[in-house]
């Protein structure tokens, strides 16, 4: 299989003029992107990077954001994208734990990088990206480089991407994936999606997300054209997809709800949108259809660090009465398991999904032990998540087992009782968690984000829910603000855990 800059280079030498990225102020063919990319590699090869050191990216999401990635890949190092929401206390273990040798970072985001002096094992931090550009003393050294191929040889198995789980349930783990199987992970979802080599595909989402680190390899591999948005606004997503003529769109359910009241709020011509994605999160039912009755078809994508991106996914075109399914795998096998003997479970009964395929990760960075609980020997992976497949192999994802709530003797699944709350006007979005009680084990809680103005009671949330499910689903209602996510749009339940657990002390 290709390494990902074999890809690259490859991707340069078929469609050398074919547009291969747009910044906010520059384009490239994929001659120009890899011919960069050859400059920035050489570049770490004259500050002595070898084959395995790490090198840390604080980066937004603009073109010399994957040109450093691939760079990275062809030398053989190590890519560790990070998070540039989390601030200095949050990033701090991570560089602890993944010791990369330099830090690239953006102008933007040095206010969080004065930790960085104190971490002995940081040789550089270097600056890389400024008001939306490469930072012009940067430019003119790398201009200084050839831009021919390094002359070093990869291993298709050798580690290239350190990236951290995202951290909703506890301490980030370090996910550590092969050249191989991101090739694997990235072919077998454009074999399932269709994508052609016609495609304008948008990135508004973070690039320290596998999501976004497989599309951008997707690309390479079909000659596709990224367009850029380093910071996303609803409003202008439909602006840059009208502009540039962008076929798919990607982001999370957060995201496409913050989108969908602007999309029809002047005339614009949308005729090349073929697709958006959703992924990161449960999709909810009525977001997608408004989309599909708009004449936008939503792809619903299920997927996981630890499998290098897709496992599996729904569109319409597989029919709407399998809307509330995540769709079908998309490589490897699949079976339900019990959570606790992890012996396989007949069709439509509620289990832990377990996946194998060559995308399976090589293992969480320096922590076996934690490896060994969602990995086996024989290569199977225990995603956390509880689901079951119906007759036809549609994967249905109920909730996260960590989520579960036990109150008393009775299992309750956070996201059926979350699905019926955010259908009563003026729900925004709602989190429902587990709170400890001395009697009944757990007490259902639902945090509830209002929309704007609305006005809404504890007593009215309890008796709408009362009547449309057991009463001992949810007990308690608490009005937020905010529900505090992610950079991908989740809901970070385990701070509303730790918050709960604070005053129940």
């Amino acid at each position: 299989m290709p390494t990902l800059g074999k890809i690259l280079q490859h991707r340069a030498y078929f469609t050398p003029k074919k547009e291969a990225i747009v910044g906010m102020k520059r384009r490239f063919t994929y001659e120009q992107y890899n011919k960069r990319v050859n400059q920035f590699a050489h570049y770490l090869l004259s500050l002595d990077v070898k084959p395995g050191d790490r090198i840390a990216l604080l980066c937004s999401t603009d073109y010399w954001n994957p040109m450093l990635i691939f760079a990275i890949a062809k030398v053989g190092a190590i890519v560790i994208p990070l998070n540039w929401r989390l601030n200095a206390n949050e990033l701090a273990p991570l560089m602890e734990n993944a010791q990369p040798k330099i830090l690239f970072y953006d102008e933007e985001f040095s206010n969080i990088l004065t930790y960085a002096k104190d971490i002995s094992h940081i040789e550089r931090a270097i600056k890389v990206g400024v008001d939306g550009d490469l930072d012009p003393a940067l430019e003119e050294l790398i201009d200084s480089f050839p831009d021919q191929e390094p002359n070093i040889e990869v291993d298709q198995h050798a580690p290239v991407i350190l990236a951290y789980t995202s951290g909703t349930t506890g301490t980030p783990k370090g996910v550590l994936g092969s050249h191989d199987q991101y090739y694997n992970s990235c072919v077998s979802a454009l074999f399932a999606g269709g994508f052609g080599s016609d495609g304008r595909s948008l990135f508004f989402s973070p690039l320290f997300h596998v999501s976004a680190l497989c599309l951008l390899l997707q690309a390479a591999l079909t000659g596709q054209t990224i367009v850029f948005m380093p910071r996303f606004h609803p409003r202008q997503v439909w602006d840059i997809v009208e502009q540039e003529r962008v076929t798919f769109v990607y982001g999370a359910p957060a995201l496409l709800k913050m989108m969908l009241p602007f999309l029809l709020e002047r005339d614009r011509d949308l005729g090349s949108l073929q697709m958006i994605g959703s992924g990161g999160t449960f999709l909810p039912k009525d977001l997608a259809l408004s989309y599909i009755s708009f004449g936008y078809p939503v792809m619903n994508i299920y997927g996981q660090s630890e499998f290098m991106g897709a496992i599996s996914y729904w569109s319409p075109d597989m029919g709407l009465d399998k809307i509330d399914s995540i769709g079908k795998l998309i490589n490897g096998e699949m079976k339900i398991v019990d959570a606790d003997t992890k012996q396989e479970l007949p069709p439509g009964e509620v289990g832990e999904i377990a996946v194998k395929s060559p995308s399976v990760f090589i293992g969480y960075w320096q922590n076996d032990e934690e490896t060994l609980k969602v990995k086996d020997e024989d290569g199977w992976l225990y995603t956390g998540d509880a689901g079951y497949i119906d007759q036809d192999g549609f994967i249905y994802v109920v909730d996260r087992y960590k989520d579960m709530i036990r109150f008393a003797v009775e299992t309750v699944f956070p996201s059926e009782v979350e699905e019926v709350i955010r259908g009563l006007d003026g729900v925004n979005d709602v989190a429902l968690i587990g709170v400890p009680h001395k009697d009944f084990g757990e007490i259902p809680r639902a945090y509830i984000e209002l929309k704007e103005g609305a006005t809404i009671t504890e007593q009215e949330v309890l008796a709408y829910c009362h009547e449309k499910m057991a009463a001992f689903k949810v007990r308690e209602v608490i009005f937020i603000e905010k529900l505090p996510r992610n950079g991908v749009g989740k809901i970070q339940k385990q701070l509303l855990r730790d918050q709960a657990a604070s005053k129940t002390k």
